[in-house]
């Protein structure tokens, strides 16, 4: 199932380390997007999800399409999972061996 929540995340994530890779402060990004800097704070501290309009001023604040920031959320969400079964599964394999 889609985790919105953990989607949502990711994407605040991914703004707020392109935001400091470019050296800008909020200050700047809000002067830059006419988005508060209040506001671009709230986003990054999770107390607040930005909007449609909000995220794609920020988006083009920072120079950076949007589909680059919301791109493969879910995928990340699955590769994760592949982890996780594959370490389970070294595990099963490690355990079989230790009996033998």
């Amino acid at each position: 199932m889609f985790d919105v929540e953990k989607s949502v995340s990711t994407i605040i994530d991914r703004m707020k380390k392109l935001r400091e890779s470019k050296k800008k402060s909020q200050l700047e990004l809000s002067l830059a997007s006419g988005v508060s800097q209040t506001m671009i704070s709230q986003i990054e501290s999770r107390q607040r999800i930005p909007t449609l309009v909000t995220f794609l001023k920020l988006c083009d604040a920072l120079d950076v399409a949007p589909e680059l920031l919301l791109g493969n959320v879910s995928k990340d969400d699955e590769r994760h999972k592949d982890k996780q079964k594959i370490l389970n599964n070294l595990e099963e394999v490690i355990s079989f061996i230790e009996e033998l």
